[in-house]
C-alpha cells in the first residue's frame, strides 16, 4: 500500500504540472496495473539499447522511496540482474551524462552500504543531481560515513505523507 500512495502522490504532484508521466517497475506478472486507468507504464529494459533509448527520449528522471540504496548485487558479475538499485545507477548516471534533471526522492538504505565501486558511483550521483533525498537519518548517516557530503543531501519524509487523506 505505501508504494502506490507514495506513486500516487508523486505522481498528483507532476499532473499538477502537465507533464507526460512514464512509470517504471520491476517485471511483475501479479501487479495489478489496471488501477492506474491514468498514466503510462513503461516496460521494464532487458537490454543496453532499451536503457539508452529511454535516457534519450525522457528529459527528466524521478527515483522515488524504497530502499534503492542497497549494494547487495551492485557489480557482481556472477550476480548481475538490473534490480532497482543497479537500473537506479544505469539511468541517472545517463540522464546526469546528458544534462538532464535527476530527482531522488526519499530513498532510504536498509543495511550498511559497503560495495567500495558502488559508494564511488553513488557519490558521483548524489554530486551532479538536481535534488537527492533520503527518508530517515540511518541512511543519511550511512552516506555521510561513507564520504558522500552532507550538503548534497536531503532529510525528505515519504512522499506518501503528500497524499490528501481524503483521496481514494
Amino acid at each position: 500500500m505505501g508504494d502506490e500512495l507514495m506513486l500516487s502522490s508523486v505522481i498528483n504532484q507532476i499532473k499538477s504540472k502537465n507533464k507526460e508521466i512514464y512509470v517504471l517497475f520491476e517485471d511483475n506478472q501479479k501487479y495489478n496495473f489496471s488501477q492506474w486507468d491514468d498514466i503510462n507504464f513503461l516496460e521494464y529494459p532487458k537490454t543496453q539499447k532499451n536503457i539508452i533509448q529511454i535516457a534519450e527520449y525522457f528529459d527528466t528522471l524521478i527515483i522515488g522511496g524504497g530502499a534503492h540504496l542497497d549494494d547487495t548485487f551492485y557489480d557482481d558479475k556472477t550476480a548481475f540482474s538490473w534490480h532497482i538499485p543497479e537500473m537506479m545507477m544505469l539511468l541517472s548516471k545517463l540522464f546526469i551524462n546528458k544534462k538532464k534533471k535527476t530527482y531522488f526522492l526519499s530513498l532510504s538504505s536498509n543495511t550498511k552500504i559497503k560495495n567500495k565501486k558502488f559508494i564511488e558511483d553513488l557519490k558521483e550521483i548524489i554530486n551532479k543531481s538536481t535534488y537527492f533525498s533520503v527518508r530517515d537519518k540511518f541512511s543519511m548517516e550511512e552516506l555521510i560515513n561513507n564520504g558522500i557530503d552532507s550538503k548534497k543531501i536531503k532529510l525528505l519524509n515519504d512522499p506518501v505523507f503528500l497524499v490528501d487523506i481524503d483521496d481514494k
